[in-house]
């Protein structure tokens, strides 16, 4: 009875994922985008994170002294 359960569950977890990701294709397809994801859509920080500060003029006088 537990391996049932457990199988089921299984198949319903498949098919439940099977279903969103048809889902979220036909929407892709939908908005002319060719594919889900891809490098070109991922936005990685080339800073380490960090945050960046912009340098002003008072800035650069101060340090050139």
């Amino acid at each position: 009875m537990v391996a049932l359960l457990v199988l089921f569950t299984i198949v319903g977890c498949l098919l439940a994922d099977s279903i969103v990701l048809s889902v979220r294709q036909r929407k892709a397809v939908m908005a002319g985008e060719r594919r889900l994801t891809g490098a070109e859509s991922l936005v990685f920080a080339q800073d380490g994170g960090k945050p960046v500060k912009k340098e002003t003029e008072a800035d650069s006088a101060g340090k050139d002294s």
